[in-house]
């Protein structure tokens, strides 16, 4: 049968919480009784995407665990776990790891070339150096990511703004400023509307 563009939407992302939480389940199989502190450290992203369902679920299925969530880089996050600050972290996949650290790969995420609705001309990859270009900042992890894939195609956009934050490149690209690369679960409902 035929499936809604919402449903569409939200297949991949409820297939990855559903693996996450069987992943959990796993662990914590045979010990219900669970309490304790968790000290969590995540990048901006997961914070608007698939976290919140994850914590949720994990304070009604073991209330005695008290979890506390630190925001911050990837770099930061992975040197604050190595040096036992944190207990674990969900960040962009790093270049190396340390090797007294385990990485786990939760899930892989796909980038999206946006736009606003309104905006002047079509945008695709051959043209992107027609438009301004709002970028993530390159010593955030996504950011690297997307400049690793610009240098790899030889691409070259016009930058008009380097932000840190999802929300902020987003609030430009709908007001028509310029056009982004963003992770492609950041563009939620709420934006699909206007880009």
């Amino acid at each position: 049968p035929l499936m809604a563009p919402a449903a569409l939407a939200i297949v991949g992302p409820a297939r990855e919480a559903i693996a996450l939480v069987q992943s959990i389940r796993e662990t914590v199989k045979h010990s219900e009784g669970f309490s304790g502190r968790l000290a969590l450290g995540v990048i901006p992203t997961s914070t608007v995407s698939f976290l919140p369902d994850c914590l949720s679920l994990v304070s009604r299925r073991y209330p005695g665990i008290q979890v506390t969530v630190e925001s911050g880089l990837s770099a930061i996050l992975l040197e604050r776990v190595k040096n036992g600050v944190l207990d674990a972290a969900v960040i962009t996949q790093p270049p190396e790891v340390h090797p007294d650290l385990r990485c786990e790969v939760l899930f892989r995420e796909r980038l999206a070339l946006v736009s606003a609705v309104d905006f002047n001309g079509l945008i695709s990859l051959a043209n992107l150096q027609n438009h301004p270009f709002i970028r993530f900042i390159r010593r955030i992890g996504v950011g690297q990511i997307i400049d690793h894939f610009l240098v790899s195609k030889g691409l070259h956009p016009a930058e008009y703004m380097e932000l840190d934050s999802i929300e902020g490149i987003l609030a430009m690209v709908e007001r028509g400023l310029g056009v982004a690369i963003v992770p492609e679960r950041a563009v939620g409902e709420t934006h699909r509307q206007r880009l």
